[in-house]
């Protein structure tokens, strides 16, 4: 393995644990957002930006062979991530059963279904967290057996 293959497969792995870590971050302050049924631009930023990140999950496994000197960086997406679950678990209704957003961010019954984009949004902010929850798992494991632990 070449020295260009090695900053690549660092690179990588650093540069997708960075974008997962910044989409949770966004989903983390989604409660705090006002639901206006007019007003879906936080639903539609979210979904861009979580389909960028299921594009970027392959590149945290690229990582794997250098696993114990960049672990440490999946702790905060993997704490983050964990949160972001119980924050997207009730959207589950909007995908399921085609409930408008607001009404499950806000509790109040709506008039209006979701879109089909918006019927989309929680699976793929479910893809997100499951599979980075699954790539951090597989890093520590890596590290661990690295480490003969």
């Amino acid at each position: 393995m070449g020295t260009s293959e090695i900053f690549f497969r660092i690179g990588g792995c650093l540069g997708g644990w960075l974008i997962v870590t910044g989409h949770a971050l966004i989903l983390a302050v989604l409660p705090r957002v006002e639901c206006e049924p007019g007003q879906l631009d936080p639903w539609r930023g979210t979904l861009v930006m979580g389909m960028l990140a299921s594009l970027a999950l392959p590149l945290l496994a690229l990582g794997r062979p250098w696993a114990q000197g960049i672990r440490w960086i999946a702790v905060p997406a993997m704490l983050l991530l964990l949160r972001d679950a119980l924050v997207v678990w009730p959207y589950l209704e909007v995908g399921l059963q085609g409930v408008h957003p607001c009404e499950v961010h806000s509790g109040l019954p709506m008039a209006d279904l979701a879109d089909r984009w918006q019927r989309l949004w929680p699976w793929v902010q479910m893809l997100v967290v499951v599979g980075g929850l699954a790539q951090a798992i597989r890093l520590w494991r890596a590290s661990l057996r690295l480490s003969g632990a």
